[in-house]
C-alpha cells in the first residue's frame, strides 16, 4: 500500500492535534462557535402542528407498481398548494408495492405516507436509488457579489460588496473558495506518491470549495450588512479568498414527508454479497425541508439513506437501516450518508454497516447525528472524503469499530483531512480518533449536558414538528388512473458500409471519435472529467460528466462536438487503489472509486487481491452489459457507431499492476483457467502473459473464453450500430484471432444473425486474416494503425505474436517509448490506406492520422481517421477530438462522399494530386498538394462545375463557378482540397 508523506507540521501543530483528541473538560455549550440547532426540518425553527389532509390512496397490484405509484406522485403534486406549504397526502395501505423501476418526487408539498405493513421493494437489478427527492437540474446562481470582511466559524452576519439587488427572503450561496494559499496551509499541496498528481492525492484549488445554501433574513442596504437564516462552520478569511455570495434563480423545492414504510432492495440468492440491485434507498438532493420519518430500510447496498450535497434541511428521524446486502468495502453500507448541509439524522439505527454514520465530500453543515447507535459496525463511522465542515456527533454509540474524524490517506480516495471544526459530544466506539488541524480543530467532550438540546433551548424552541393526515376527504387512486402512455416515435438510424464509408440516413459518418477511459477517474465533480469519459465507470450515488455518465448527456454532448464514434470496452482495474502500479495484496477492501465495471460477476466466495469477493468468470455483471444496451440504443437513434473491444489486452501484457486485480488471473476468480499463480513477474514487476492468456490449447481456458465472446455477442449483437473487436493493442496470437472468428461464425449460424466485425491488430496477423478465403468474408472493418510506410518507403509494421505491448514493440523498433507509430509522408500515409482499398475494396479502413492529418487517408478512401491514442487509456475528457476539416467534410461531403472512389488517371503528377469522384465524374473530391496550379491529364465530361476551394490549415473556404480545362489555376501554391459538383 502506498504510505503517501504527511504534511509538514510544527511541533505545536502537532501538540494542538493531540489536544482534540482528549475531552475538553472547559469546554459547554455556551462556548461552542457553530449552533449546531439549526440542522434538520425547517432549520430546527419553532415546532408547530402540521395538517396535511389525505387526498389520494391506494393499494398494491401484486404486479410492478412503478407507474401506479409515479402517476399517484405526479397526481398529488398537481393540486393547489395550501397556506401551510403542502398540496396533501398519498397514504400508501398496507401491503407490497413492487417497483422494479424509480420513484421520484419533484414538486414541492408532497407528503407520502405508510400504513401498518406498507413495504416498497424495490425488484430487479438496476442500481438505483429507489426513491429520488429533489430536482434533477443544479441551481442556477446570478453573477457573485464578494463579503468585504472576514466572519468567523459560526457566523450569520456579513458585509458585501453591494447589497442593492439583496432581500429578504432570497435564497443566496455562499462560497468559501478553496485556494493555493488556503490548501498550501493545510499542507495538501506536498504529498507524495506515483501518479500523486494525476489520482488527485494533492488538493487542486477549487476542488474544495465550501458552498453553503442560505436564506437572507436581514439587508441593510445603506452599510451593506445581510444577515442569513443559518450559521457558517468555517471562517472566511480573506488571506484564503475570503468568500462571495450569489443569487439562486430558482425558487427552492421544499416540504417532502415520507413517513412509516418499510423499503427493501431484492437481491439475488446466488452470491451471498449481491450487488446488482437497489443501492440506495432513500436520496434527496436538490431540495430542502424534507422530514423522513420512521423509516426502516433493508439490504441496500450503499447507502439506506443519503443527502447529496444540494440536499438542505433535512430531518431523519427514527430510522434504521438494516442487513445490507453487499460486498464488504468502500463505498458499500454507508448506511446514513450526508453530503448536504443543515442535515439532523436523530434516534436511528444501524447494523453491519462500513460507515453506518458519515458526512462526505465538502459536507457543508452544519451536520447532526443524534441519539443514534449502530449493531456489528464493519468500518468507522465519522468523516469520510474531505472535507466535511461543522459536525456534530451526539450520543452516538458505535458498536464494533471506530468513530474518526482527521487525517486519512487509507480510505476513499485519500482524503487528507476529511473534518473541520467538528465536535464529538458524549459518544462511544471501539476507538475515538478525533484528529483536527490546528487552523480547524475537532474536539472530543464528554459532559452532562446536551449541547444539541442547549442551542435548541437557547433559541427557544422545546419541540419538533409534528404531523396529521386526515383521511376524510381522501379517494382511491386505482391502475385505471394511470395515464396512457403515450406513443412515441423512435427513429433509428442504422449505419451501412457503402463503397468503403460509413453511411447513415444517406449520409457519411464522419467525425471524432471518443476512447473510452479505462483506468484513472475521480468522485470530485469539479475534476472529474480530468480521467475522460466512460460509459462502464461507476461512482455510486453520483451522477454526470466524468462520474457515472448520463448517457442521453453523453449523446447530446458527442452531437455538439462532432464526436460520432466511441471506442468502448473493459476497465484496467476496478479498483482505484491500482492507480500507483504496485502489485501488491490488499489487506482489505477498502477500494477507490470510480469503479471500473468488468463484464464477469463477482462470486460472494473468498477474496481478490483488491480486498473484495473472487470473480466467477462463468457469470456475467449485468450493469455492465446494460449501461451498453442503454447507450446503443442512442447510437442506433442517433447514427453513430460503436467499436466494442472484448478484451483490454493492457491487463496481460507490460505492467504486472496490469494483471494483479484482472478477474482472468487465479488469485481473482473460482475457475480452473490453467493461467500461472503466482503471475510469472520478471525484473521490475514486468509481466508478459498474452500468448498464454489468448490460447486455446489448454480446455478450461478455451471453455471461459468461447463462453465469454457468446454471452457478448448475446447481449449486444442485436444492436445496428455496433462493431465488435477482439481488443486493441493486439489482441492475441493470429491462432486466437482464428478461434475468435471460429466462434463469432458459429453464433451467427446458431442465432442466424450476422454482426460486423473489426481487426485492430498487426500488419501480418491482418494479412493473413484477409488472405484467408474463411475468415476474410467476416471482416468488416479494418484499423491500419499499427503500420506505415516510413518516409523512405519502407515498412514500419511491429509482429503480432511476440507477447510484447505495442509501445514495448515501437521501443523495440525505435529505440524508445513511445504510443503511436512515427511520423511520415502524406504520400506514404495515402499509400498505405490506398493499396489495401484497392485489394479489398469490400472493406473499411480507419487509418491513424500518420502525423500528417485526415486529408490523405480520406482521399485513399479510408471511412475514418484516428487523431487520439486510445492506447493510453484515456478518453479525451475535456478535449474535443474533432476538426475544423470535419465541418467541412459534413458539410459538403456528406451525401456524396460514399458514392466517390479513388479515381487514377485524370491527374497529372498522381503523387501530389488526389483524386476521388463518381463513376460519371458529374462530383468530384481534388486534392492538390503543392504547385500553383492543378494539371488534367484528361477532359472532365462537364465544362461548368461548382467549385468549393478548402485549405484545412487556414480553415479557408472559397466557392465560385469553374470552367474546366487542362489547367485549373489554385488559389495559391499550398495544399488545397476542390470540391466539384456538375451544374
Amino acid at each position: 500500500m502506498l504510505k503517501p508523506n504527511l504534511p509538514k507540521i510544527s511541533f505545536i501543530a502537532l501538540l494542538s492535534l493531540c489536544i482534540n483528541v482528549v475531552a475538553i473538560a472547559q469546554t459547554t455549550p455556551e462556548s461552542i462557535k457553530i449552533d449546531f440547532s439549526y440542522a434538520g426540518y425547517k432549520g430546527g425553527a419553532a415546532a408547530t402542528n402540521l395538517v396535511v389532509p389525505t387526498l389520494l390512496i391506494i393499494k398494491p397490484t401484486g404486479y410492478d407498481d412503478t407507474r401506479l405509484l409515479q402517476a399517484a406522485i405526479n397526481k398529488l403534486a398537481r393540486y393547489p398548494m395550501q397556506k401551510n406549504g403542502f398540496r396533501g397526502t398519498l397514504l400508501l395501505s398496507a401491503g407490497n408495492y413492487k417497483v422494479d423501476g424509480q420513484l421520484h418526487i419533484t414538486t414541492s408539498g408532497v407528503v407520502i405516507k405508510g400504513s401498518k405493513g406498507t413495504v416498497i421493494t424495490a425488484t430487479g437489478t438496476s442500481r438505483r436509488a429507489l426513491i429520488e427527492i429533489g430536482r434533477s437540474e443544479d441551481p442556477v446562481v446570478t453573477t457573485s457579489i464578494q463579503i468585504t470582511d472576514d466572519a468567523p466559524t459560526g457566523n450569520m452576519r456579513f458585509k458585501v460588496a453591494d447589497a442593492k439587488a439583496l432581500k429578504v427572503g432570497q435564497s443566496i450561496a455562499i462560497k468559501r473558495p478553496s485556494t493555493k494559499a488556503w490548501i498550501a496551509a493545510l499542507g495538501m499541496d506536498t504529498i507524495k506518491g506515483v501518479f500523486a498528481d494525476l489520482r488527485g492525492l494533492q488538493w487542486r484549488e477549487g476542488t474544495r470549495d465550501l458552498i453553503w445554501n442560505r436564506t437572507i433574513t436581514y439587508v441593510d442596504h445603506q452599510s451593506n450588512l445581510i444577515t442569513i437564516d443559518a450559521p457558517i462552520t468555517q471562517a472566511l478569511q480573506a488571506k484564503y479568498g475570503g468568500g462571495s455570495i450569489a443569487r439562486h434563480k430558482q425558487t427552492p423545492f421544499s416540504n417532502i414527508i415520507l413517513e412509516g414504510v418499510t423499503l427493501v432492495s431484492q437481491y439475488g440468492n446466488i452470491n451471498p454479497k449481491d450487488e446488482e440491485h437497489a443501492w440506495i434507498g432513500v436520496s434527496a438532493n436538490n431540495t430542502e425541508d424534507v422530514y423522513i420519518k420512521s423509516v426502516t430500510a433493508r439490504h441496500f447496498v450503499g447507502s439506506a439513506f443519503m443527502v447529496a450535497q444540494l440536499g438542505r434541511r433535512v430531518t431523519i428521524d427514527g430510522c434504521a437501516a438494516l442487513e445490507p446486502i453487499s460486498e464488504t468495502g468502500g463505498y458499500r453500507r454507508r448506511n446514513f450518508y450526508v453530503e448536504g448541509q443543515q442535515v439532523l439524522v436523530k434516534n436511528c439505527s444501524s447494523e453491519n454497516g462500513m460507515a453506518d454514520f458519515a458526512t462526505g465530500l465538502c459536507a457543508a453543515g452544519p451536520n447532526v447525528f443524534l441519539n443514534c447507535t449502530t449493531t456489528n459496525s464493519l468500518g468507522a463511522s465519522g468523516a469520510l472524503e474531505s472535507w466535511s465542515a461543522g459536525t456534530l456527533f451526539e450520543n452516538v454509540t458505535i458498536s464494533g469499530a471506530d468513530l474518526f474524524l482527521g487525517y486519512d490517506m487509507q480510505r476513499v480516495q485519500a482524503a487528507g483531512w476529511t473534518a473541520a471544526n467538528s465536535i464529538v459530544w458524549n459518544c462511544k466506539a471501539n476507538k475515538l480518533i478525533i484528529k483536527g488541524h490546528p487552523l480547524t480543530p475537532n474536539t472530543v467532550v464528554n459532559s452532562g449536558q446536551s449541547l444539541y438540546q442547549s442551542q435548541l433551548t437557547t433559541r427557544g424552541i422545546s419541540a419538533a414538528y409534528t404531523f396529521t393526515t386526515p383521511t376524510q376527504h381522501a379517494v382511491p387512486f386505482t391502475a385505471k388512473d394511470i395515464p396512457a402512455l403515450k406513443a412515441t416515435a423512435v427513429a433509428h438510424r442504422p449505419i451501412a458500409l457503402v463503397n468503403g464509408r460509413f453511411v447513415s440516413n444517406n449520409k457519411i459518418i464522419w467525425g471524432g471519435e471518443v476512447n473510452e477511459s479505462w483506468w484513472l477517474g475521480h468522485v470530485i465533480p469539479s475534476i472529474a472529467l480530468d480521467a475522460g469519459v466512460s460509459i462502464t465507470r461507476y461512482v455510486p450515488g453520483k451522477s454526470g460528466r466524468g462520474l457515472t455518465e448520463q448517457l442521453p448527456d453523453m449523446i447530446r454532448k458527442m452531437t455538439t462536438d462532432g464526436m460520432t464514434f466511441y471506442q468502448g470496452g473493459p476497465g484496467l482495474w476496478y479498483d482505484r487503489r491500482r492507480d500507483e502500479h504496485s502489485v501488491t495484496e490488499r489487506m482489505d477492501g477498502n477500494v477507490w472509486a470510480a469503479f471500473y465495471e468488468f463484464p464477469w460477476a463477482r462470486s460472494g466466495q473468498g477474496k481478490a487481491w483488491d480486498g473484495l469477493s473472487k470473480f466467477d468468470l462463468t457469470r456475467y455483471n449485468p450493469w455492465y452489459f446494460n449501461r451498453i444496451k442503454d447507450f446503443l440504443k442512442l447510437v442506433d437513434q442517433n447514427g453513430f457507431v460503436y467499436y466494442h473491444s472484448l478484451y483490454n489486452t493492457h491487463n496481460v501484457l507490460e505492467i504486472g499492476a496490469h494483471w494483479a486485480d484482472y478477474p482472468w488471473r487465479p488469485a481473482n476468480n473460482i475457475n480452473d483457467t490453467g493461467l500461472p499463480e503466482p503471475p510469472p513477474l520478471e525484473g521490475n514487476n514486468r509481466l508478459h502473459l498474452a500468448n498464454q492468456f489468448y490460447s486455446t490449447a489448454y480446455a478450461g481456458l478455451k471453455k471461459l473464453h468461447e463462453a465469454y465472446i457468446n454471452h457478448v455477442l448475446d447481449e449486444l449483437g442485436g444492436y445496428q450500430n455496433i462493431v465488435f473487436n477482439l481488443g486493441y493493442q493486439f489482441a492475441g496470437p493470429l491462432e486466437f484471432q482464428k478461434f475468435f472468428l471460429r466462434t463469432v461464425a458459429a453464433w451467427e449460424k446458431r442465432n442466424h444473425k450476422q454482426v460486423r466485425l473489426e481487426i485492430g491488430t498487426s500488419k501480418d496477423i491482418t494479412d493473413s486474416i484477409l488472405n484467408n478465403p474463411e475468415f476474410s468474408p467476416m471482416i468488416d472493418v479494418v484499423d491500419m494503425r499499427y503500420w506505415q510506410y516510413k518516409p523512405n518507403g519502407s515498412i514500419w509494421a511491429p509482429q503480432g505474436g511476440q507477447n510484447l505491448a505495442f509501445r514495448e514493440l515501437n521501443a523495440k523498433l525505435l529505440g524508445k517509448g513511445v504510443d503511436t507509430p512515427p511520423a511520415t509522408t502524406p504520400q506514404m500515409a495515402y499509400k498505405q490506406v490506398r493499396e489495401y482499398r484497392d485489394k479489398f475494396p469490400a472493406k473499411t479502413f480507419i487509418a491513424w492520422h500518420n502525423c500528417v492529418g485526415q486529408i490523405p487517408a480520406l482521399m485513399a478512401g479510408a471511412a475514418q481517421v484516428y487523431l487520439q491514442n486510445p492506447a493510453a487509456g484515456q478518453s479525451q475528457g475535456r478535449v474535443k477530438d474533432s476538426t475544423p476539416f470535419d465541418g467541412f467534410v459534413n458539410r459538403y461531403l456528406s451525401e456524396t462522399l460514399a458514392r466517390m472512389s479513388p479515381r487514377d488517371g485524370l491527374l497529372k503528377d498522381a503523387d501530389n494530386n488526389w483524386c476521388l469522384a463518381t463513376k460519371d465524374f458529374s462530383t468530384l473530391l481534388i486534392y492538390s498538394l503543392e504547385g500553383d496550379t492543378i494539371n488534367l491529364a484528361r477532359t472532365l465530361p462537364s465544362r461548368l462545375y461548382k467549385a468549393v476551394w478548402y485549405n484545412a490549415e487556414k480553415d479557408q473556404v472559397i466557392k465560385a463557378n469553374l470552367s474546366t480545362a487542362s489547367t485549373i489555376n489554385k488559389p495559391n501554391s499550398g495544399q488545397w482540397l476542390l470540391y466539384l459538383t456538375k451544374y
